[in-house]
C-alpha cells in the first residue's frame, strides 16, 4: 500500500469530467440484483416477484433496526 501512495500525484489526475453510460449502469445493476436473488426475470413471478422480495427484506431489516417503529 505505501508504494501505491508514493506513486500517486495530483499532476497525473485528469481534468476532464467522468462519464457514465446509463444503459450499461442499468444492466450492471440488474445483474447484481439477479445474483443477489432479488430480481428473477425467468421464473413465474418475474421481476415483480423479485421487487416484492426486495421490499420484504428491506422492511424486515428496518424493523429489526427499529427504523420503522409503529409499522
Amino acid at each position: 500500500m505505501p508504494m501505491l501512495i508514493k506513486s500517486f500525484s495530483l499532476e497525473r489526475v485528469g481534468r476532464t469530467r467522468g462519464s457514465v453510460f446509463l444503459g450499461k449502469l442499468d444492466w450492471l445493476n440488474k445483474m447484481h440484483l439477479r445474483r443477489m436473488g432479488m430480481e428473477t426475470g425467468n421464473e413465474a413471478g418475474g421481476v415483480e416477484s423479485g421487487r416484492a422480495t426486495l421490499i420484504k427484506r428491506v422492511k424486515e431489516m428496518m424493523q429489526k433496526e427499529n427504523v420503522l417503529t409503529g409499522w
